[in-house]
């Protein structure tokens, strides 16, 4: 059995009351009014697309739009409660949450991929049964005024966010403009879907225009299906400490192989966690002999190799000449786990 004891005495977030003292903390204040300022975006955006959505779901019938307008809703509801995580995980550690507020972040989009999967899967068993029942008439030229407008509406907000992530590195706005480029394009393809369902009465197939929309409606569903599970997956495996992908694993090895004197140390154990914006790095080394300002110092340059690479960086070190520390670290006395006797 393993898990991660992280320590943060390297690592932590501004206050408000260290900004005017410290010109760091200033940037990073100002960092998180951008991130703030990015997130209302996402919820004026979404907010003005589900009220567009729903307003040409009841004139037109049309499930495709009614479903767009429920996820503009639910993307609505998220915004806002992502403002309070985007202040929440800035807060230091204290008594009540000692290793700070980081779980948060990856709550939110976990919670995010629960209901757009769960209304995604609604909203295809109801398409089914619609189709089942011989399809719905719709009327098509509004609709496809709708999903024009709601396109370029995706895009041009998808633009501003790309323009604001210039300045800023959040999890919770990247992934905003990601959603808002993938609604785009559904529109785009529910655009064209109704265009044809304009057209096909020119063609003596006037019979299939009910069809249409529910057909849209399951294909949009079928398409948008694996992107919540993905973000359930990935988001799932931050709040259970899974260890951080591969590559970033390989990343912060390559920076230990640079730091790290291989002339005093004989080994290390490194645990990697992703969780959100932050990347938490435990870090336990075995040596000889060494100076603890040598220690120090090793553990200086490896806080400015990880702060210049990562924006939120979180680094815990531990230098020992006892390699049963690597293991007692993590839970290994427990009953049950075998760990060497002590010497």
């Amino acid at each position: 059995m393993s898990f991660p004891i992280i320590r943060l005495e390297a690592f932590r977030w501004p206050m408000t009351s260290d900004v005017q003292s410290n010109p760091s903390s200033s940037a990073n204040s100002s960092g998180f009014r951008r991130e703030r300022g990015a997130i209302l975006v996402t919820v004026f955006g979404n907010l003005f697309m589900a009220a567009l959505g729903f307003g040409f779901a009841f004139s037109t019938r049309s499930q495709a739009i009614l479903l767009d307008g429920s996820y503009s809703l639910i993307g609505f509801g998220l915004a806002l409660l992502g403002l309070r995580v985007s202040a929440i995980v800035l807060r230091p550690d204290d008594a009540q949450y000692p290793f700070g507020y980081v779980t948060y972040e990856p709550l939110l989009n976990f919670t995010k991929g629960l209901l757009i999967g769960a209304v995604s899967i609604f909203a295809f068993v109801a398409a089914l049964i619609s189709i089942a029942s011989g399809g719905r008439e719709i009327a098509t030229g509004p609709a496809f005024i709708y999903a024009i407008v709601a396109a370029t509406g995706c895009f041009a907000f998808a633009e501003i966010l790309r323009h604001k992530l210039k300045k800023i590195a959040s999890p919770l706005v990247y992934t905003d403009r990601k959603n808002w480029l993938i609604d785009g394009v559904i529109s785009l393809g529910v655009a064209a879907a109704f265009l044809l369902a304009i057209l096909l009465p020119e063609f003596g197939a006037e019979d299939w225009v009910p069809y249409v929309d529910p057909v849209v409606t399951a294909i949009i569903c079928l398409a948008l299906l694996p992107i919540p599970f993905r973000i359930i997956r990935e988001n799932w495996a931050q709040i259970v400490a899974r260890s951080a992908p591969n590559d970033l694993v390989f990343e912060i090895n390559s920076i230990l192989d640079d730091v790290l004197p291989k002339d005093h140390v004989k080994d290390r154990e490194v645990r990697v966690l992703e969780i959100g914006r932050v990347v938490l790095v435990h870090l336990y080394v075995l040596i000889d002999e060494m100076p603890v300002g040598e220690c120090d110092r090793i553990r200086e340059d490896l806080w400015t190799r990880l702060h210049d690479r990562f924006p939120y960086p979180a680094l815990d070190v531990a230098f020992t000449g006892d390699k049963r520390w690597f293991r007692l670290a993590s839970g290994d006395q427990w009953p049950g786990s075998v760990v060497d006797s002590p010497s």
